[in-house]
């Protein structure tokens, strides 16, 4: 008899959790935003005279899919720091691998200080919705707001 309940008990959990499961929806960035930034020019050195000009790329799948204007954060001290996003920037909230890739914007060649940082939504019901996240090995601290894409 116990093992009959089990039975049922995994038949039951198969078909609600294989049933309408929509986790795996798309998802838009609505917003990018840089909301911490510890000292940039005592941890790199980047610019000399002013702050970092911070530009960022966003990849989907390992291609790039989103480039921020350059000229847009120039000499950044203080946070926050708003990235204007392209509407455009819509995944797979679970099966598609999402890196955000932090520059500072230099005469020469633009120098990398954040490189493939993985970031993927918490699964989410209501829209828009936002998450902090923190790099663990480098300085910063964004706030990513999504939305469902229709």
């Amino acid at each position: 008899m116990r093992y009959s309940n089990y039975f049922i008990f995994l038949l039951l959990a198969m078909f609600s959790c294989s049933g309408n499961n929509d986790s795996n929806r798309k998802v838009r960035i609505l917003n990018l935003e840089l909301i911490e930034l510890n000292e940039p020019n005592k941890i790199f050195d980047w610019d000399t005279i002013d702050g970092p000009d911070l530009f960022i790329t966003i990849s989907i799948n390992d291609k790039v899919r989103f480039t921020s204007n350059k000229m847009e954060n120039p000499n950044i001290i203080n946070p926050p720091v708003t990235f204007k996003i392209d509407s455009n920037i819509v995944f797979q909230s679970i099966s598609d691998q999402i890196k955000l890739n932090l520059y500072d914007k230099d005469d020469g060649n633009d120098q990398l200080i954040l490189k493939d940082f993985n970031f993927n939504p918490a699964l989410f019901e209501e829209s828009p919705y936002y998450e902090v996240i923190t790099c663990a090995v480098c300085f910063a601290t964004f706030k990513i707001t999504y939305g469902i894409a229709d």
